[in-house]
């Protein structure tokens, strides 16, 4: 994928002409100034087509995870509700005797728990204990420092909303959006878990017919596995989680959920900075100190620290930029040296796979996005 001189809206947009997603919507912006904001292409081309907007809503897949996961396990344990550093078992008693009751909740948001990266637990139940219960019965994989698992933010998440006694939805409501509510003032574009149906205009769909989760499952289990569950889904996804996981859940959970805006996306990265309404320094530096190997993958609570000639920032933002991406085509950076936040939304496996070359578009987008700060 060549990089197209100019700026984001040049590039995303030929991005979409060449049909490498439908279409896309971002929010640049340094401290409180907008940089640079829009969206191009096509939200929905099926069943029926409709333009991409600012006001689209995207599913943010694993942006849940520190938008979440993260912040919530940062805020409680300020309350003494959790600690980082409790293992998983002290309240997650369905991982009784398994490997993972004496990992603590810190090396579960860092990645390191030797958890596997995926598995499709609703084989084995619809519910939470069900969940847990075959994640106890998993082998860890070699020690190979960070593997990244949306299992372990499962686990994450479910810890919290065990300690704290309510689901990750109200506790995100109540500790985050909630207090940040006043600051955003109305018309603030949401960020929530759970689409109402008011929204269903302004929600982007993801893929048809489950063809990813169902490949995966039969990739690893046989399509033995994939004919004998019935409840795939038919038709276009829209509205609702596109991780099979979260989706069994109810929608809700640790690693995936979340929907929201570009411009909703980039209000609660400000968060992330000094001046943020719900962190002081101190757990400011949790989410962009670095806690693993540098010779691996660097993660702090919750981000990632991209790094090399390859990184997903392309050298366009500085080596203290920390952020995250999302399966449906979502990532989040942020770098503290000049409060640059970077969002990038796109539903790419919309209607289907596809072979969008994510790194690629994601080192373009970011290379237009520092030109665009130079000026």
């Amino acid at each position: 994928m060549a990089v197209e001189a100019g700026n984001p809206a040049v590039f995303l947009a030929e991005q979409a002409r060449k049909r490498v997603i439908p279409g896309a919507s971002w929010f640049v912006c340094r401290g409180q100034e907008t940089i640079s904001a829009g969206a191009v292409g096509w939200a929905s081309l099926m069943p029926h087509r409709r333009k991409a907007l600012a006001s689209t809503v995207y599913d943010l897949a694993s942006l849940t995870k520190p938008l979440v996961t993260a912040t919530l396990a940062v805020l409680l344990a300020r309350e003494d509700v959790v600690s980082l550093d409790e293992p998983a078992g002290e309240r997650l008693k369905e991982l009784h005797g398994s490997p993972w009751e004496q990992v603590t909740l810190l090396t579960l948001l860092t990645h390191e728990a030797r958890l596997p990266a995926w598995e499709p637990l609703y084989l084995h139940g619809s519910d939470l204990p069900a969940y847990l219960r075959r994640v106890a019965a998993l082998r860890p994989l070699p020690d190979a420092g960070v593997v990244y698992s949306d299992l372990g933010y499962l686990l994450a998440g479910a810890l919290l909303e065990r300690a704290a006694r309510a689901p990750l939805d109200r506790l995100f409501r109540r500790w985050v959006t909630g207090p940040l509510s006043r600051l955003a003032g109305a018309g603030a574009d949401p960020v929530r878990f759970r689409p109402p149906l008011a929204w269903r205009g302004r929600v982007a769909p993801t893929e048809a017919d489950d063809r990813i989760e169902r490949a995966l499952v039969a990739g690893t289990y046989g399509f033995k596995a994939v004919a004998g569950y019935d409840g795939w889904r038919r038709g276009v996804v829209r509205g609702e989680v596109h991780d099979r996981n979260a989706a069994v859940l109810g929608g809700v959970a640790g690693h995936a959920g979340l929907f929201g805006t570009a411009a909703g996306v980039a209000f609660l990265a400000r968060q992330f900075l000094p001046g943020s309404e719900l962190f002081d320094l101190d757990e400011l530096g949790l989410f962009v100190t670095p806690r693993t190997s540098p010779l691996g993958d660097l993660r702090t609570i919750g981000f990632q620290v991209p790094q090399g000639a390859d990184a997903v920032t392309a050298a366009a933002l500085s080596s203290r930029t920390f952020g995250h991406t999302g399966f449906t085509g979502t990532s989040l950076f942020i770098d503290p040296g000049d409060a640059t936040i970077c969002v990038l939304l796109t539903n790419r496996i919309h209607p289907g796979p596809g072979t969008t070359h994510m790194l690629a578009l994601r080192r373009g987008f970011h290379q237009a996005a520092a030109r665009i700060l130079a000026r």
